[in-house]
């Protein structure tokens, strides 16, 4: 708190135009004084939900939502990628809502999911929407159904728990439009019809000769090498090694294969993601545009160098790019990087329809002259 003269002359002459007293202002004129302010308490009283009536799947949501489940197409090839999209929405802390889990499918390889939230606090109340993208890509042609997706949340109005669920969806899967590889021959089956009537089995190979023992025929006894036990246990080690080599092997095999896929859809994602930035744009919601163009960006980034969206930065592309890049290329990417730093958290103006034309037209040519060098 400051204290001023009241004195007509000194304030005339002394007084200090921005509010605080400076180093030219002398403590006679204006001085300040601490002083300590404090609010009112405040009792917030926090009841346990009830146990009485709680569903087995309930993650602890609090609030009034509503859920949807849809495929961003409903026929496809064997082997293509298709997007299952759970949108749970409402009013409630979005951010600690738990979507419900893709099942487990025989018929579909299912990779990780990805998610993202959008909350708004408009007239006091905290709502919005977290959206879970799950990617699955169907092993054989068929006929599929998605089963519907159970969520469960506490209504604080009602005191009630509710369940909602989303709609199953159908899936068309056509034969794949890519050959298969040669099959290999079935060892199981015999050779020739001689040899399925004798039951008798047929020589591939021979490796292993016939070991010629020592003349005496006399066996030498050399510690462990006997032992009854020895060899059931080196079997066992010999069993178990080959199960995590194979075991490994596999991980590694689905992380290179995950990683391939992530590279090979990233420019489809991002077309998608800008698509629906322009939509948001005509809309003139330009917090939801700025995060759509960033997810956009980033995503691609990420895909492309393997690493997530969070970890992606101008220095990390201009250092995968290499010497070889084209400058003018780097260059609009950290242009591009810092105005959607600027736009996203800055304040809004009134030349922003313009603004996110702008920013829209930008993130599409730096994505396309990318994907059109091959960069990875």
């Amino acid at each position: 708190m400051e204290l001023r003269n009241d004195d007509n002359f000194d304030t005339f002459f002394s007084y200090n135009i921005f509010g605080r007293r400076g180093r030219n202002f002398p403590s006679f004129i204006s001085q300040v004084v601490p002083k300590l302010l404090s609010a009112d308490k405040v009792t917030v009283t926090v009841k346990t939900l009830p146990a009485e009536g709680r569903p087995p799947h309930f993650n602890g949501a609090v609030g009034r939502y509503g859920i949807e489940g849809a495929l961003d197409k409903e026929e496809t090839h064997a082997g293509d990628a298709v997007t299952y999209r759970v949108r749970v929405f409402g009013e409630g802390n979005i951010n600690t809502v738990q979507t419900p889990a893709f099942p487990k499918l025989e018929d579909f390889k299912i990779y990780d999911s990805s998610s993202s939230t959008h909350i708004s606090k408009e007239n006091k109340k905290v709502e919005g929407e977290k959206v879970t993208e799950t990617v699955i890509v169907p092993k054989k042609a068929g006929v599929f159904t998605i089963p519907a997706l159970s969520f469960a949340y506490f209504d604080p109005e009602d005191k009630t728990y509710k369940g909602i669920k989303t709609t199953p969806r159908i899936l068309s899967v056509k034969p794949s439009e890519v050959a298969d590889s040669a099959a290999l021959p079935d060892l199981s089956e015999p050779s020739s019809p001689e040899e399925a009537e004798s039951g008798d089995l047929a020589v591939l190979s021979r490796d292993i000769r016939y070991i010629k023992t020592a003349d005496d025929g006399k066996r030498v006894a050399t510690g462990l090498l006997w032992n009854p036990f020895i060899w059931p246990l080196n079997l066992f080690f010999l069993v178990a090694a080959a199960f995590l080599t194979a075991m490994s092997a596999r991980k590694t095999d689905e992380a290179r294969e995950k990683n391939l896929f992530r590279m090979r859809r990233s420019y489809g994602v991002a077309r998608g993601r800008l698509k629906t930035a322009a939509s948001l744009m005509a809309k003139g919601d330009g917090e939801a545009f700025y995060a759509e163009i960033s997810k956009a960006v980033y995503g691609y980034f990420g895909d492309k160098l393997g690493v997530p969206p969070q970890s992606v930065s101008a220095g990390l592309v201009e250092e995968r790019a290499g010497d070889r890049a084209d400058p003018r290329r780097i260059s609009d990417v950290k242009a591009l990087f810092n105005e959607l730093a600027l736009r996203r958290f800055g304040k809004e103006t009134v030349e922003e329809s313009r603004e996110m034309r702008n920013i829209h037209s930008i993130a599409s040519h730096v994505i396309a002259s990318f994907e059109k060098a091959g960069f990875k």
